[in-house]
């Protein structure tokens, strides 16, 4: 259904009559290529998939940590992108290693690190240091 044809005017018609009644401005799509309004919700519901990785994540980093499961969002989402190649997911998974640290080193946000207790010690000592946004302690002064 092309622009201009019955359904596309029909529609404007119907926005703007609702505009007018309500006051409101109405915003309507009608994408080149697809056939019926079924499509068209079909392509909004595709974002959905999204909003579920970033569900799971928020879910995992508390098990995981932060470090492991940001790399692993970010490796996961390259390969169901269709970039599946050492290349992208090895940049993906770098991606993700600068995120954390830009996170917890430079803004200083707080978010777990239950992972960092499964590393060596040495190694751990390190994580914690480096990538652990340091505890507020209030201060008490007379």
């Amino acid at each position: 259904m092309p622009p201009g044809d019955a359904e596309d005017v029909l529609t404007r018609m119907i926005a703007e009559d609702f505009q007018t009644k309500h006051g409101v401005p109405a915003l309507f799509s009608i994408r080149q290529g697809c056939k019926g309004r079924g499509q068209e919700i079909g392509f909004w519901l595709r974002s959905v998939e999204f909003a579920g990785w970033f569900m799971l994540y928020v879910v995992a980093v508390p098990q995981l940590g932060y470090l492991p499961t940001t790399i692993l969002l970010a490796v996961a989402l390259s390969a169901r992108l269709g970039y599946r190649g050492a290349k992208y997911l090895g940049s993906a998974a770098l991606f993700g290693a600068i995120v954390v640290v830009i996170f917890k080193s430079l803004l200083q946000v707080k978010v777990p690190g239950a992972a960092y207790e499964l590393l060596p010690a040495t190694l751990r000592s390190v994580f914690l240091t480096y990538f652990q946004a340091p505890q507020w302690k209030p201060s008490f002064r007379a």
